[in-house]
């Protein structure tokens, strides 16, 4: 959509210019489909989420759902259903990630439809949350 270009792409530039992993989300998001590997598209889509919603390696795969979730989707059976989603889809990763063929190229799209939600969230909110932040959604305070 055109509007949505012209109305965010300056925001999207801040972004890319002033957080790291925001600029390493919209490079995974670019290039994961050029990638002959469907196992590696998966490890680079998943590092750029994990690069966006943790800065801990403890407990990744429940950590990085859950704050994924809880960013989309308000309280309530939808976020429930969108951490559920995720958790199916990072095990995905994980399996690309440790070479077991478990995965499929519907995971990987799945993938990087997640991340482009997440990309475009942050664009149009002008940040990418802070740890704090993200708590914050969880845990409701």
């Amino acid at each position: 959509d055109l509007e949505w270009v012209r109305d965010n792409w300056e925001a999207a530039l801040d972004l890319a210019e002033s957080s790291a992993a925001f600029s390493l989300a919209v490079d995974a998001l670019a290039n994961a489909q050029l990638i002959h590997s469907s196992a590696l598209g998966l490890v680079s889509v998943w590092g750029a989420l994990e690069a966006l919603f943790t800065g801990s390696n403890s407990e990744l795969r429940f950590r990085v759902s859950v704050m994924i979730a809880a960013y989309l989707k308000p309280p309530g059976p939808e976020r429930t259903a969108q951490h559920k989603r995720v958790l199916k889809l990072y095990d995905a990763r994980s399996a690309a990630a440790h070479g077991s063929p478990k995965h499929s190229s519907d995971d990987l799209l799945a993938s990087i439809e997640l991340l482009r939600k997440v990309i475009i969230k942050m664009i149009e909110a002008r940040k990418v949350p802070t740890k704090e932040e993200l708590e914050a959604l969880l845990f409701g305070s």
